[in-house]
């Protein structure tokens, strides 16, 4: 569904209906029976995705197919469509734990050998090793403070730019 198309609809509704475009079914998966569209996306459980010839497995590495569930799937796709048309935004990109979307948020801000980080000293323990040891191999300073201590917060701030 287009934004334009939500955009009257009250964000409960839009929540339902936003990223639904159905699954068509042909006349072959009917086993000659008539084809329909789904009302409700399906999901994939599938984990692989099997291609006839390796020329189009080489083609779906390239071009974005489905190869491996970790790296994407319909069912993660159609996610990202509805979050992105919620979102009101162009795409929407889905991760798999929260400390791999942490981390692509951190790379995509800007982290990398010479930056600086500032972060509050009581983390979550996976979220300061994260900094402490990855990003720190990587080159990024990174500077842990009470954030408590607004004036702390401001000199460490201060201190990366």
């Amino acid at each position: 569904m287009t934004l334009n198309r939500l955009a009257h609809w009250a964000l409960e509704t839009r929540a339902v209906h936003a990223g639904r475009t159905g699954d068509p079914c042909s006349r072959e998966q009917m086993g000659g029976g008539r084809p329909y569209i789904s009302t409700i996306p399906p999901i994939h459980p599938s984990v692989t995705y099997v291609y006839e010839r390796m020329e189009d497995l080489d083609a779906a590495f390239d071009a974005g197919g489905y190869v491996y569930a970790r790296h994407g799937s319909p069912t993660v796709a159609a996610l990202e469509k509805a979050l992105a048309a919620l979102e009101e935004g162009e795409t929407a990109m889905a991760f798999a734990s929260g400390m791999a979307a942490l981390h692509a948020t951190l790379l995509a801000a800007g982290a990398r050998a010479g930056t600086a980080v500032v972060a509050a000293r009581d983390l979550y323990g996976a979220t300061y090793l994260l900094l402490d040891r990855l990003l720190r191999s990587q080159g990024v300073t990174v500077r842990f403070v009470d954030v408590a201590d607004l004036a702390a917060v401001e000199a460490a701030c201060a201190e990366a730019r």
